[in-house]
């Protein structure tokens, strides 16, 4: 069975470039060019995907993203032309799981669809619980916990400590995490990589002081997770 992707875009000529490249990639494309119209897409029929546009004519797609996410765990990768780090932040918050803006390129969206793919089927596979120290991971259901307490994170965040806990131990280079969550190798994400890993290090923190030193930065190299002392 193809895997279905929900397109939202009220652009037709993006829509159709979209339409004609994923549907070569033999996946089974839908369109929707509103919020409404996605709603009930995803409704009646249950998308794998969805490629959300932010700038919609009768709702922002920020709003959309924390509509979906009330109901729906469906990956959603959005693909706006808004550049600036607060949309991209808010958008990865409410709930999607990747961020690329326009003009965009369609090979680098196919690798990030496969990304997307790729963590969706580790959810299928057997319940796999990473411990080390007093942090508990749960690839299947995503989520994490220190001393019990819960960690409030965002899908790249969480891809980017399993990524860390699956090679505990291990120097993990830049390009190797790039790849990981982002689906290949720009050194203009740099940035970003570096913002979601300071965030991860303060949630650490925070639930328990010790574990923001479990992940080390090798500098010029990359990161590493260590075994809790």
């Amino acid at each position: 069975m193809n895997i279905k992707i929900l397109v939202v875009e009220d652009d037709a000529a993006i829509t159709h470039l979209l339409d004609v490249s994923l549907t070569l990639d033999y996946y089974e494309v839908i369109t929707a060019t509103n919020g409404k119209d996605a709603d009930f897409q995803i409704r009646s029929k249950a998308p794998d995907i969805i490629l959300l546009d932010l700038g919609l004519p009768d709702i922002d797609g920020l709003e959309l993203i924390k509509m979906i996410r009330q109901t729906f765990d469906i990956p959603i990768i959005v693909i706006s032309a808004r550049l600036d780090e607060q949309t991209i932040v808010e958008a990865l918050d409410n709930g999607a799981n990747d961020y690329m803006t326009k003009p965009f390129n369609v090979d680098e969206l196919r690798a990030r669809i496969r990304v997307v793919q790729r963590l969706e089927n580790m959810q299928n596979q057997k319940e796999i619980v990473f411990k080390n120290g007093p942090l508990v991971v749960s690839y299947q259901s995503k989520t994490a916990q220190i001393d019990d307490q819960m960690l409030n994170l965002t899908p790249h965040e969480f891809t980017l400590l399993e990524l860390l806990c699956r090679h505990v131990g291990k120097v993990l280079t830049y390009d190797t995490i790039l790849k990981a969550i982002y689906g290949y190798v720009n050194q203009s994400e740099m940035p970003s990589l570096r913002v979601h890993m300071t965030s991860l290090r303060n949630k650490l923190s925070q639930a328990h002081p010790e574990s923001k030193q479990l992940i080390i930065t090798r500098p010029r190299i990359g990161y590493q997770m260590q075994y809790w002392q």
